[in-house]
């Protein structure tokens, strides 16, 4: 089994989301053969529902973007899995980026 340097970046910028945190955590599994899978949970620890979360992977140069979760309430956790990604081909530690644009309200963006 090959380790992963895992590098998580948060597009949750503004003052709006210092209070409401999504905690972000990427499990990353790759086989004999090379091919990758990973798995992104998302959790609402805010008191109030997130909207239109839409979490995107950038690993290996490729952007593959997952699902958009329509809504996220508060304590609620989604796990997302992703095996679209490009095989690795040697040992060795290979960044993921995980990021996320979420919606406070139905019409703001973040």
């Amino acid at each position: 089994m090959r380790f992963f340097l895992v590098l998580v970046t948060f597009l949750l910028i503004p003052n709006q989301v210092l209070g409401q945190p999504i905690d972000l955590s990427i499990d990353s599994d790759v086989n004999e053969k090379g091919q990758v899978a990973l798995a992104l949970t998302l959790k609402n620890n805010s008191s109030k529902a997130l909207f239109h979360i839409h979490p995107m992977f950038h690993f290996h140069h490729s952007m593959s973007m997952m699902t958009t979760i329509r809504e996220l309430r508060p304590g609620q956790s989604i796990t997302l899995e992703n095996d679209n990604t490009p095989r690795v081909l040697g040992v060795g530690n290979y960044p993921i980026t995980a990021m996320v644009t979420i919606k406070t309200n139905l019409q703001q963006v973040i």
